[in-house]
């Protein structure tokens, strides 16, 4: 255990600030940018319109809209309805556009689905969603409360090994490794996969192409 402890304290140089790159926010769309058009993510068949919802009461306000719960007419499967005010800010509307745009091109079972988004003529911007029946983050918070540290130390430290891979030293071999050994190792390990062998180079390397009876008539 001592020695797991030992070898997972990794010392890190953090880069300095004439080296740190530039950060800058994901791009907004035109400030002239609307959609008066329907859209619906690629999974979705046919988009849901205003007309084919009702609504149930209202989940939240902020960020300039309010969200809803609807219910499809006809289906009667459950939405949430995100309505954002036409005289609203106007970073805030260009803000959700990239929202909708970012959900259209997003297919994942871990992020809430768009079911497709309009404009009114109004200038409300409609974006019909995925229902999260278990509430919001908040809710579950004052609900549950925190988890315990036990519960979040058991999993495994990936952080750790991925920082030991991409700045840490590679490993040692023991001294009596043959040279052909170290050089098969080194060319494995090498960080820049443009340095590092391919898989045909390394079956042509002499640890691997050499004569294995060599080592026993050295014996």
């Amino acid at each position: 255990m001592a020695l797991v402890r030992e070898r997972r304290q990794i010392n890190l140089r953090l880069p300095e600030l004439s080296d740190r790159r530039p950060r800058f926010p994901l791009p907004l769309p035109p400030a002239s940018s609307s959609s008066t058009t329907t859209t619906t993510t690629s999974s979705s068949t046919s988009a849901i319109s205003c007309n084919d919802i009702e609504k149930i009461h209202v989940i939240g306000h902020g960020n300039g809209g309010t969200v809803y719960k609807v219910r499809h007419k006809r289906t009667s499967q459950i939405y949430a309805l995100k309505v954002v005010h036409g005289d609203s800010d106007p970073l805030v509307r260009r803000q959700i556009y990239r929202e909708i745009e970012i959900l259209r091109r997003t297919d994942s079972p871990y992020i809430v689905q768009c079911h497709g988004s309009y404009e009114k003529p109004s200038g409300d911007i409609v974006i019909v969603m995925e229902y999260m029946e278990l509430g919001t983050l908040d809710s579950l918070l004052q609900k549950y409360g925190t988890f315990d540290e036990p519960k979040l130390s058991h999993r495994p430290d990936w952080a750790t090994l991925m920082c030991a891979i991409c700045f840490g030293d590679p490993p040692s071999l023991p001294d009596g490794a043959s040279e052909e050994f170290r050089d098969f190792i080194h060319c494995c390990l090498q960080k820049e996969s443009s340095k590092r062998w391919t898989t045909s180079q390394l079956l042509s390397h002499p640890f691997v192409c050499k004569d294995p009876s060599s080592d026993l008539v050295s014996l």
